[in-house]
């Protein structure tokens, strides 16, 4: 999932997600992170474990 950036996310942290477009309201474990900075934007790439 495709995020607005966050200094704290990494692997190994859980983080809850609220999503009503797509139906989601739970915890997740994030796998994998990949951040990425343009022109003062954050975003970030996250794969993410289900708990």
């Amino acid at each position: 999932m495709d995020f607005i950036g966050h200094d704290n996310a990494r692997a190994g942290r859980v983080m809850h997600i609220i999503d009503e477009y797509l139906g989601i309201d739970g915890n997740y474990r994030i796998k994998s992170v990949n951040h990425k900075v343009n022109d003062c934007n954050h975003t970030m790439s996250c794969t993410l474990e289900n708990l």
